[in-house]
């Protein structure tokens, strides 16, 4: 399996709806999800179930409150993914998502094996106008682009190297 999605949650019945939807709607497969409730207490639960009962590659765990880093531990012992992409439950990914870090992984154009670097870097979108929430990377040779897959890639991989390593 390409990828691991982890979505640790808590009391976010209200939106994680919206990154659920944009998981089913990904116009690739080769991922499962992980979503961890942090103890919600809220609908949380009962509208994830409904999307495990028409997503047979996505897995919900619900434990006592303990942190977002309690769940994510917990995501990161149970992933299968060759790679592992955290994501908060009150985001979404475009329907392409898991498609293009497939395609970019696979090219190894950015991946190398420098293990000195570690790090996920993002944008935010706005859902209503479509434009980059915060100010692009000033006084930079560095494009935005550039480092998101640069940075993100070379995350991925040295998750690989680690989670290959401790195997």
């Amino acid at each position: 399996m390409f990828l691991t999605v982890c979505i640790p949650t808590y009391n976010r019945g209200y939106i994680i709806s919206r990154a659920l939807y944009s998981l089913e709607n990904q116009t690739i497969s080769d991922f499962e999800a992980i979503i961890v409730d942090d103890g919600s207490y809220d609908d949380t639960e009962k509208i994830v179930k409904d999307f495990l009962k028409r997503n047979h590659n996505w897995t919900y765990i619900k434990k006592s409150n303990g942190g977002k880093h309690t769940a994510l531990n917990i995501g990161i012992q149970k992933a299968e993914g060759d790679y592992f992409l955290i994501m908060d439950s009150d985001n979404y990914l475009e329907s392409d998502c898991v498609y293009k870090l497939k395609k970019t992984i696979n090219s190894k154009e950015y991946i190398e094996s420098d293990e000195s670097l570690c790090g996920v870097i993002g944008k935010c979108r706005n859902i209503r106008g479509g434009e980059i929430i915060g100010a692009l990377f000033q006084n930079t040779f560095l494009s935005y682009i550039y480092i998101h897959i640069f940075f993100f890639c070379k995350c991925l991989f040295l998750w690989t190297n680690i989670k290959n390593s401790a195997q």
